[in-house]
């Protein structure tokens, strides 16, 4: 296992996470209904090139990859 899989995340890791996609993209979470439509908006912005480079073991984000692709 690498290092990043070893690691537990906490609610600071995200809230980190979180706030630096508010400051990069201007996408605030806490403006969604769910995480989803959260998900949705921030892949939106990304490349067709960006979206193919996300690993397919990530099935949560697959689905909404493909809503994007679709919209």
């Amino acid at each position: 296992m690498n290092d990043t899989q070893q690691k537990q995340r906490s609610l600071t890791s995200f809230v980190s996470m979180f706030e630096e996609i508010k400051d990069n993209y201007n996408i605030d979470i806490l403006k969604y209904d769910s995480f989803e439509n959260f998900m949705i908006a921030f892949f939106s912005l990304l490349s067709t090139e960006e979206l193919r480079s996300f690993p397919s073991e990530l099935v949560i984000l697959n689905k909404v990859i493909e809503k994007v692709k679709i919209a």
